[in-house]
């Protein structure tokens, strides 16, 4: 890991040196990464504290380049990207990232290149739409194509663009067809011919920023920030797998197959390491003023913060019954369904007076204001057998054994690879 870092280092600074000349900056297994994937990726990465470091970026690109190769082994697609069915397909999504980051990169220039479109709207007959989609009003059960309508929708022209003075292209229905989501493909099956018409411009906008990229920079190079989008997707989608990728909610599946690995030795070893997450209180002995006003409330603490003795304040103002008492309460233990006052006692610290509470009545109805003073708690703690523990221990020790499998698959990755400089 050493080694790699230091010619990663080395390597980056041929970034700074010459980035329009797309030099092959590193050889990842044999494999070319160039200087302008490593200058849209440094472009692409969040900026938390001023813009990343070149080297840096160099080195994660290269970790990515590793472990999403073996992220494709351990997964298939569609346990990488489930939601592909539905959303938009991979390729199609790996396309957009990378149109997006050359907008952003390079939007004057594509802005100058990017004469005006001529789009030649072509007429598809109703026939030809009903041998595609069916019936019009008909139920679908999803919105795919069979092998057949495949075949026809590749042969039906959708739009024929010009740009400048280039020979005129033709978007089939499937061109157009296979970039769209499970919401779009619906607006294919209803006959919504101006959104097709809308998602034909943007399909031809698309494929011209990626000709003006190929022009400009070079198939290879565009292909290899292609391959580095891909492979950060990639790595992202194995890390979901194992529940460990930054802002993921889904479920993990690893985790949840450790899970079921983890024995009661386990549970019992991580219970004792972890016993203090399971301190709950089982009763306090507490007191309180009542008061009928937030004025008299905020005197009373005022008066206590003074040093003076919580009870005899309560025999004082307190309107409640057991104001004789000094507002004692007496021991009130924790409960499924504790009253909002007992809820709010068994919150307090030992020994502090709380903040006036004001009773949780409508904003028209006559309330009160509480202070309250905890005298004594008596702690306890859920048992190491409870369903509590057991389920809190199995998910924090998947999720621990998952970390650590996937960077023991990151460090062989890296260990087995090969890089070097260009010649």
């Amino acid at each position: 890991m050493h080694a790699i870092r230091l010619i990663v280092a080395m390597l980056a600074c041929a970034v700074l040196a010459g980035a329009h000349a797309q030099p092959v900056v590193a050889r990842v297994n044999g494999q070319p990464l160039y200087a302008f994937t490593l200058e849209a990726m440094v472009h692409n990465a969040p900026s938390k504290q001023g813009r990343p470091v070149p080297a840096a970026v160099q080195e994660e690109l290269v970790a990515n380049r590793l472990l999403a190769a073996w992220a494709r082994k351990r997964f298939s697609g569609a346990q990488l990207y489930p939601a592909a069915s539905v959303g938009f397909a991979t390729d199609v999504a790996l396309d957009d990232k990378l149109v997006g980051t050359l907008r952003s990169m390079y939007a004057k220039e594509i802005e100058a290149n990017l004469p005006a479109a001529v789009f030649d709207r072509l007429s598809v007959e109703p026939a030809v739409m009903d041998r595609l989609f069916g019936v019009p009003g008909k139920l679908h059960l999803d919105y795919a194509l069979g092998a057949g309508q495949t075949a026809l929708a590749k042969q039906v022209q959708l739009t024929r663009y010009t740009i400048g003075r280039a020979e005129p292209v033709t978007l089939s229905m499937h061109d157009v067809l296979r970039r769209q989501n499970v919401q779009g493909r619906m607006e294919f099956f209803n006959r919504n011919i101006d959104f097709m018409q809308q998602q034909a411009r943007a399909c031809a906008a698309s494929r011209f920023v990626l000709d003006w990229a190929a022009r400009r920079f070079g198939a290879a190079p565009l292909a290899d920030l292609r391959q580095a989008l891909a492979d950060q997707d990639d790595v992202r989608a194995a890390m979901i797998q194992y529940g460990i990728a930054e802002g993921a909610e889904s479920e993990s599946p690893v985790q949840a197959a450790l899970a079921r690995q983890v024995t009661k030795a386990d549970i019992k070893a991580w219970y004792a390491q972890h016993k203090e997450q399971f301190r709950t209180t089982a009763r306090v002995r507490a007191r309180h003023i009542r008061v009928p006003s937030e004025a008299i409330a905020n005197d009373v603490l005022a008066q206590a913060a003074q040093g003076k003795d919580f009870a005899e304040l309560a025999r004082r103002y307190s309107t409640a019954a057991d104001a004789g008492r000094g507002g004692k309460l007496g021991w009130i233990a924790q409960s499924a369904n504790p009253d909002w006052l007992s809820s709010l006692i068994l919150l307090q610290p030992e020994g502090k007076v709380s903040s006036p509470f004001r009773t949780p009545v409508g904003a028209a109805d006559s309330a009160h204001w509480e202070i309250l003073l905890v005298e004594k708690r008596i702690d306890t703690w859920h048992r190491a057998g409870s369903e509590t523990v057991r389920y809190l221990a199995r998910k924090a020790i998947a999720h621990e054994r998952a970390g650590k499998q996937f960077a023991a698959a990151r460090e062989l990755a890296m260990r087995g690879a090969v890089v070097g400089s260009a010649p």
